[in-house]
């Protein structure tokens, strides 16, 4: 008799542990094996057609021992989930539903009527890719049936098939998307840009759940599987990048002669400070010793045109680079004082060594975002030494302890190079060695510089890079490819399930007047994009 007292609360402690499992680890726990279903009136879920095969998938996981059937069965069922509205049901707001093009497609927006109209065709010009297992959820979302669909195994082929042509295009959850495919907005509204009307974006799926409360644990299981339907909670941080900014010479004339210390940036302001994170490579240490330069190639910029860099919001700066150390170290000090006292970060320069070496961490929205940034051109007497101020040199090794140490940091690792061959539309292999390095050590983009013309987009073991951002503000008025440039505006979304790159958008600019960057529309900017992206 004891004996079958102490199995009964054994057994009774194992299903209590069950249960509180679920309430513990919250919405998206594991259930796994913790979950005892009793012998009599199993615990079913009846699952419709129009909902994700990923979900019931996802489902299945969490519960391994929970029993998915059909919507039409409702025989013993403790739960039931459908993309359709039923009797009984209680509405649950899911996740969008992304339109996804080619980076290379014109297809950047589109109205939903133009959309259903396009779907309805047999041939619309475009290869539109679903997964097998998903059409009747895409159906349902879209509100119509797909003519013309061509099938896949999964929303990973998807992606794939939208990433390798042109004139793909495909679904997918956004949890799918990354930066490799571009983001149609739909009615003006981009679910993963966070651009727009959010409330206006038509492809949200909504899900409809119903419990049946004297099932033994349906509760606690629904909970659950309404975490798994209700999309990931989280924010998007942008960062505009710019390349090279000189603002000494021809463009320090400009700027004396027509009294606007902030001329330069008079076309693309508003655009950089939209961000929540406005970074460049400043090509020219301030100084308030010696005379105008006007010429030459030892530059020396007037400590009042910063306010150029402050009224367009840049956050941080890059000093790596081989113009820094043009005023000495004086010019140096000089510098970092100059941009502290007007609240803009610096990287990879610094008093000394260590100082040059250090991570600058930016908290936007949540996110820590650390800041590197690393050169190999300038004459060794501009590199930090042990107690000397200075850059931080391009050596492998140290910049995988740095990028180590600012993952551990940061959620997110951007780097910069200054490095390659000037005026060369290619990088070397050594600016391929260098970049991936970072990225291998944990970086998530690179960003490169001093070529003064744009080198190409890599998209390297999922992460970013592009070789040069090209000039922003320079005097090169001797040719087009020296007047070209891009801004690089990055989407990065952190979550509960990590902080990674989901977007970009390039801006070709095109410098003026000695000194002055305006941002060209799609058709006058369409060489130098498609110069970049990668083929």
């Amino acid at each position: 008799m004891a004996r079958n007292k102490r199995v009964v609360f054994v057994f009774a402690l194992i299903i209590l542990a069950g249960s509180l499992a679920f309430f513990i680890k919250g919405n998206k726990a594991d259930l796994g094996a913790s979950f005892l279903l009793p012998k009599q009136g199993e615990l079913r879920v009846a699952v419709s057609q129009d909902v994700p095969e990923s979900i019931v998938l996802e489902i299945k996981k969490a519960i391994p021992n929970i029993k998915v059937v059909d919507f039409n069965n409702t025989s013993s069922q403790g739960i039931a989930l459908s993309a359709t509205s039923f009797s009984g049901a209680t509405e649950i707001s899911g996740e969008s539903l992304a339109l996804v093009s080619n980076l290379k497609s014109n297809l950047s927006d589109i109205k939903l009527g133009k959309l259903k109209e396009m779907l309805a065709q047999e041939k619309s010009g475009y290869s539109i890719f679903v997964p097998s297992g998903e059409i009747n959820f895409i159906e349902t979302a879209v509100g119509q049936k797909i003519a013309g669909l061509n099938q896949v195994a999964n929303w990973q082929e998807v992606l794939e098939k939208v990433v390798a042509n042109q004139n793909n295009i495909g679904f997918l959850p956004l949890d799918q998307v990354d930066f490799r495919v571009k983001s149609v907005a739909i009615d003006g509204a981009n679910p993963v840009k966070l651009t727009g009307d959010q409330n206006q974006y038509p492809l949200k799926m909504k899900y409809f759940l119903k419990i049946n409360k004297k099932t033994p644990n349906s509760v606690a299981v629904g909970k659950n599987i309404e975490g798994i339907i209700t999309p990931e909670v989280g924010e998007t941080i942008t960062l505009n990048a710019v390349g090279d900014i000189m603002l000494s010479r021809n463009v320090g004339t400009k700027i004396r002669e027509s009294g606007n210390k902030s001329l330069p940036f008079s076309q693309t302001m508003d655009f950089l400070k939209s961000a929540d994170i406005t970074y460049g490579n400043l090509e020219a240490p301030f100084s308030n010793k010696g005379g105008v330069v006007t010429e030459g190639m030892v530059f020396k910029v007037d400590p009042e045109y910063i306010k150029g860099l402050v009224d367009s919001g840049f956050d941080i700066l890059q000093l790596a680079n081989n113009h820094f150390g043009d005023r000495g170290q004086a010019g140096m000090e000089f510098t970092f004082n100059h941009l502290k006292n007007n609240n803009i970060e610096y990287v990879g320069a610094g008093e000394n060594l260590g100082q040059a070496h250090e991570p600058k961490i930016i908290e936007r929205n949540g996110a820590r975002i650390a800041f590197l940034a690393y050169e190999d051109i300038t004459p060794p007497g501009y590199a930090a030494g042990g107690g000397k101020p200075g850059t931080a040199w391009i050596e492998t090794d140290k910049i995988k302890s740095d990028v180590a140490n600012a993952k551990g940091q940061a959620d997110f690792v951007v780097v910069g190079f200054h490095y390659g061959v000037e005026y060369k539309d290619l990088p070397s292999e050594h600016q391929k060695e260098v970049s991936r390095a970072a990225i291998d050590a944990g970086a998530d983009i690179v960003l490169g510089g001093h070529p003064h013309v744009v080198e190409p987009v890599d998209f390297y073991k999922g992460k970013f890079i592009i070789y040069s951002l090209g000039n922003f503000v320079f005097d090169q008025m001797w040719s087009e490819t020296t007047r070209e440039g891009v801004i690089a505006k990055f989407y990065i979304k952190k979550s509960n399930v990590g902080t990674k790159l989901v977007a970009f958008d390039l801006e070709p600019v095109k410098i003026y007047n000695f000194n002055q960057p305006k941002i060209l529309n799609k058709t006058d900017g369409a060489g130098i994009i498609n110069r970049i992206l990668p083929k």
